[in-house]
């Protein structure tokens, strides 16, 4: 993802011209939406409101640069729920969204400044439990990834 990150500042240039960006990163674990930056908080709820779907009092960073952007992302993979598999040493037991959001600084449309979202998503691991050979309460996290694919 840094080359990504880099391409993406490239891009946009400096701060006066596109604005700012900020970021969110959630987790879903066990059908609960979990703050990585904050985790803390606790439990997060989705909401939908004039502006579209959000998830409330989630932590909102703004990052100026990759090693800023890259540090967060360090900061909220170190909160993700993960565990060892016979497939995995690391597989993780959650989804999780990096949310970087851009906002330019002209005005446009109405004197509405314009904006776009990105949304990177990891999924958790769907693997077959014979071959993971999980029990007890590996075996329920993975019944509960394998269903939370399909809904």
């Amino acid at each position: 993802m840094p080359r990504i990150f880099e391409e993406l500042f490239s891009l946009l240039g400096n701060e006066d011209k596109w604005g700012e960006m900020r970021c969110t990163y959630l987790e879903i674990y066990k059908e609960v939406v979990v703050d990585l930056l904050n985790p803390e908080v606790g439990s997060l709820h989705i909401r939908e409101g004039v502006n579209g779907v959000y998830v409330e009092n989630i932590t909102e960073e703004i990052v100026k640069s990759t090693e800023e952007l890259m540090e967060l992302l360090k900061k909220g993979k170190a909160n993700r729920h993960v565990k060892a598999t016979a497939m995995n040493r690391e597989s993780s037991r959650s989804h999780s969204v990096l949310t970087l959001l851009l906002k330019n600084n002209i005005e446009r449309n109405a004197g509405n400044p314009e904006s776009a979202q990105f949304n990177i998503i990891d999924l958790a691991g769907s693997e077959r439990q014979k071959y993971t050979r999980t029990v007890g309460e590996r075996l329920k996290e993975a019944a509960d990834i394998n269903k939370s694919l399909l809904a």
